[in-house]
């Protein structure tokens, strides 16, 4: 049967979804794709490259950073999300944990900032005590010297050790 053309019926299947389009599913759609930077500092484990390059945030400035649990947060506009990082230098990406995830921040930087205690099991008045003992600036001072002239010799630092050995050299010329 060449040349002919039938017809055939193929049977339509209509799948009803459960779930409508929300608004947030829409915003999902929307938000660009980024993926994580391997660096040293520990804000990079939050802190994602935008991968189709910069995006404005609500002030207009261009940034290439986002933050993963702001962007992964339905809730939050993707503008929120975005961090301007220049160079490398993590110090916005920092105030931004700081600012809206503070127990994350915490958790980086808490074993940074803490000091070891000079004892571990004795009581704070103690600890005071031990740390008020050590005479840092005294050990540290040089001890004027007496000539047999009967001068004293005196280290004076900066720019006034500066001029006077200076001057003193020309007035001894």
């Amino acid at each position: 049967v060449e040349g002919q053309s039938q017809l055939v019926e193929i049977p339509t299947v209509l799948i009803m979804s459960s779930e409508t389009p929300t608004p947030d599913m829409a915003a999902d759609e929307s938000r660009p794709e980024y993926e994580r930077v391997e660096k040293k500092s520990q804000v990079w484990k939050y802190i994602y490259k935008l991968k189709n390059g910069p995006e404005p945030n609500r002030r207009g400035t261009l940034c290439a950073y986002v933050c993963k649990l702001c962007a992964d947060n339905p809730k939050t506009p993707f503008q929120d999300a975005l961090i301007a990082i220049h160079n490398d230098n993590t110090s916005n990406g920092t105030s931004h944990l700081r600012s809206h995830h503070s127990t994350i921040h915490r958790s980086l930087f808490a074993s940074a900032s803490k000091k070891p205690s000079p004892q571990a099991g004795t009581p704070k008045r103690e600890k005071k005590a031990v740390l008020k003992k050590e005479p840092v600036a005294a050990a540290l001072r040089p001890m004027p010297i007496e000539t047999g002239n009967g001068f004293k010799r005196i280290l004076v630092t900066g720019g006034a050790g500066f001029l006077g050995l200076h001057l003193c050299r020309r007035l001894l010329e």
